[in-house]
């Protein structure tokens, strides 16, 4: 993890020294004339979406499914384990790997888990691995929105950059619980919802290939001189 360590001590040196020749990057206003900005804005909604909206309604989800409450409990309590996997995971990974490329699979593998929830009556090992695989996604989504980030826009406005483009992930995983929610209430069943959910964690998977390579050495090069 020394590449991030590295860049979690340059940001902190941005922070203080606002001059300082490592200080690279856009603004907010150049991000938000950028399309890679907008193409991660519209991807996190519906991700988030996806992956807030099923895990505060596992109990009920697998309790539907024939599971018994005590069942239900244990099943669901999996998701922290998992998540904290997916951090340390997708936290080594992203030093080694083209994060989009890792988001890629690492994000489209709980398309699975969607359709392994849907099943009439899945056995508990299925359920175990569906809702592992969605944990480890919640795990690395977190980290990976604060990574992109500093390698395509840079660490000149990284806050600012940053927070706007956690609204968009904010609006999705905000939602996504209460329209699960509303889907059970109409039709007695999460199988719908959840089909969206795995078109939503496939698409918007690829989609993030479309960033293309990093954008460093560009950044750097619109510092201005001392």
């Amino acid at each position: 993890m020394a590449d991030k360590a590295a860049r979690v001590a340059e940001l902190g040196r941005a922070s203080r020294h606002p001059s300082h020749r490592g200080v690279y990057g856009l603004t907010l206003a150049q991000a938000l004339a950028d399309w890679r900005f907008w193409l991660l804005a519209f991807i996190f909604v519906p991700l988030s979406f996806a992956i807030g909206g099923p895990i505060p309604n596992l109990e009920t989800l697998l309790e539907s499914k024939g599971f018994g409450i005590g069942q239900a409990i244990v099943l669901a309590s999996m998701v922290g384990y998992a998540v904290f996997a997916g951090r340390l995971i997708g936290g080594y990974l992203l030093d080694h790997i083209w994060a989009p490329l890792l988001a890629c699979v690492m994000l489209m593998l709980p398309a699975a888990s969607m359709l392994m929830f849907q099943a009439p009556s899945p056995t508990y090992l299925e359920i175990a691995i569906a809702v592992t695989l969605l944990g480890v996604a919640a795990g690395i989504e977190y980290d990976l929105i604060a990574y992109l980030v500093s390698r395509y826009f840079g660490i000149r406005n990284y806050a600012a950059i940053y927070g706007t483009l956690y609204a968009f992930f904010a609006l999705g995983a905000g939602f996504g619980p209460a329209v699960y929610g509303w889907a059970f209430e109409a039709t007695g069943s999460y199988d719908d919802i959840m089909m969206w959910s795995m078109y939503a964690f496939i698409f918007c998977s690829l989609a993030l290939l479309l960033l293309g390579r990093y954008r460093d050495e560009e950044l750097r090069q619109m510092v201005p001189e001392d």
